[in-house]
C-alpha cells in the first residue's frame, strides 16, 4: 500500500513571512514577561535596575505582596459633573472590563455574522470588497 505524502515546498516568501511572525509572537510574549517580572520588584529596584530581574537583599527580592497590596488599596477617585465624587475600587473596575469584554465581543460576533449572511445570500455590486475587508479584520489582530 502506497502512502500518499504531502510536501510543502517553502519559497522565500513564506520563510520572511513566517519568520516575522515568529518575531512578532516573540516580541509579544517578551511585554507580558517583562511587565510581570516588573510588577514583582521594589519602587526603588524598579527605579534603577528596570531591565533585570528582582535583586536580592533586606529590601528587595520578589514581592508578590505588591499584587495583595493592589487589591487592597488600589482606587480611583471619580467626581462626576452633579454627583457627589466617589472612590472606583478595582473589583469594580474589573467587573466594568469583564462586561465591556463580554458586549464587545457579542457586538463584533453579531456584526460579522450579518455580514457574512448577507455576502453569502445576495448579489450585489461591491461583494467580493466587502467579504475581503471582512477577511481581513478577522485575520488581523488589533492589539499587535
Amino acid at each position: 500500500m502506497k502512502k500518499n505524502k504531502i510536501k510543502q515546498k517553502y519559497d522565500a516568501f513564506k520563510i520572511v513571512f513566517y519568520s516575522l511572525v515568529v518575531v512578532w509572537v516573540l516580541s509579544m510574549i517578551y511585554l507580558l514577561l517583562f511587565g510581570f517580572i516588573n510588577s514583582l520588584k521594589a519602587t526603588n529596584d524598579l527605579m534603577y535596575n528596570v531591565f533585570g530581574l528582582p535583586r536580592q537583599g533586606e529590601q528587595y527580592g520578589w514581592r508578590f505582596v505588591n499584587y495583595i497590596n493592589i487589591i487592597n488599596g488600589f482606587f480611583v477617585s471619580i467626581n462626576p459633573v452633579g454627583a457627589a465624587p466617589r472612590n472606583v475600587y478595582i473589583e469594580e473596575m474589573f467587573l466594568n472590563t469583564i462586561l465591556y469584554a463580554t458586549i464587545m465581543s457579542l457586538f463584533c460576533i453579531a456584526t460579522q455574522v450579518m455580514t457574512a449572511y448577507i455576502v453569502s445570500k445576495y448579489k450585489f455590486r461591491g461583494q467580493k470588497l466587502i467579504y475581503t475587508v471582512a477577511i481581513i479584520v478577522m485575520l488581523i489582530p488589533i492589539i499587535g
